[in-house]
């Protein structure tokens, strides 16, 4: 049965608490120096900021087990118009955070690594899928309310939407309300 999400500080006022984007823009430079670092420790630079982000997202959070949801481009190649389709093309899938003991940094993205890629493999039975599967063993809903996001280092082609306009890809991390 997976954990809810992460157990994070909450306002000391209730409804106090405000939604902001948070958004930046990695240098060239840092971006090829978070890919030397992800190629020198054998992971892919999604799993070296989803490792970074999950064991920051641990620090703080009270129960060190907890799920997050994963979103990740899904566009199977099932015809030769397939990249050419405009439309919402992400999957989700849920990423159970074990409880971990081990305080070697590289040791523990290499484990979120092997872990995603496993995640994918099985990623035929959706996030709402496995929601709803969880709902039904637990009896009520599973609050997973951080979201985690990444295309570092996709080959995403905009080449088929140019006749929509300028196409801006745009990073960011945040926490769902």
């Amino acid at each position: 049965q997976a954990p809810g999400g992460p157990q994070l500080p909450r306002p000391l006022v209730p409804g106090t608490a405000h939604r902001s984007r948070l958004e930046r823009r990695l240098p060239a430079a840092a971006w090829q120096a978070l890919k030397a670092r992800a190629g020198d420790w054998g992971v892919s630079p999604t799993a070296l900021v989803l490792g970074l982000f999950t064991e920051t997202l641990r620090q703080w959070s009270a129960e060190p087990a907890f799920t997050l949801v994963l979103t990740h481009f899904n566009r199977p190649p099932l015809h030769p118009q397939m990249r050419e389709l405009v439309g919402p093309t992400i999957s989700s899938l849920l990423y159970v955070v074990q409880a971990s003991g081990d305080t070697n940094l590289r040791a523990l993205i290499r484990r979120h690594h092997q872990q995603l890629w496993q995640d994918l493999e099985h990623s035929s039975v959706s996030g709402v899928k496995a929601l709803r599967q969880a709902r039904r063993g637990r009896g009520s809903a599973l609050s997973l309310p951080v979201v985690f996001t990444s295309m570092l280092g996709s080959e995403v082609s905009t080449e088929p939407l140019q006749h929509l306009g300028e196409v801006v890809i745009v990073h960011a991390v945040g926490r769902e309300a």
